[in-house]
């Protein structure tokens, strides 16, 4: 098509911000002549085929996923990409908390276990920084879910600070309720 497109009635058009991943290359005759591609033109002369090739580059496919859904202070992988789907920060060491790191253990064995998150699940048990930190790192990394074992978890009924960076909330749950959230979450139809 040549020059701008027809505007039909009633319809708007919306500029949008694009990403380029893909090329089309025009190769002209260059293979063609060489390999003896011919076509037969009108007045039954041959002539070679005009090539032309098209191409999808993988790492700008990767940039584009993750610049489209990344904001300037937080890295955001696509759940397909992200190398763990959950990050778990533990209780700071000799904080009020840590009488809960029991807590990250068992919620790591219990997604673990599970075939969706096998090999899925990182802790970060760099304890000696502060869970804020943690959750400032892991932010800036991008896991697509963040589970802090924090406060709330010392309660009478433990909750989890889960933070779902692909909808961007911030959600208290249980135990339960978290692996039931998180399992929902990652089957590849919800997100």
């Amino acid at each position: 098509m040549v020059g701008p497109p027809k505007k039909e009635p009633n319809m708007t058009i919306t500029d949008c911000p694009e990403e380029r991943v893909g090329h089309t290359f025009l190769l002209g005759t260059k293979y063609s002549t060489p390999l003896g591609a011919d076509y037969m033109k009108a007045d039954g002369k041959p002539s070679p085929v005009q090539m032309g090739c098209y191409g999808i580059g993988l790492t700008r496919t990767l940039a584009a996923a993750v610049e489209s859904l990344s904001l300037p202070d937080e890295l955001r992988w696509p759940l397909a990409f992200a190398p763990f789907s959950v990050c778990i920060i533990p209780p700071k060491d000799g904080s009020k908390e840590s009488s809960v790191s029991h807590l990250s253990e068992h919620l790591y064995e219990s997604l673990h276990s599970s075939t969706l998150f096998d090999d899925d699940v990182l802790v970060d048990d760099r304890g000696q920084w502060t869970i804020g930190r943690r959750l400032f790192e892991a932010k800036k990394t991008g896991y697509p879910f963040i589970v802090v074992v924090g406060k709330k978890a010392t309660e009478v009924e433990p909750l989890f600070e889960v933070y779902d960076l692909l909808q961007n909330i911030k959600l208290d749950l249980c135990h339960s309720s978290l692996v039931e959230y998180l399992i929902n979450r990652c089957t590849y139809h919800e997100t």
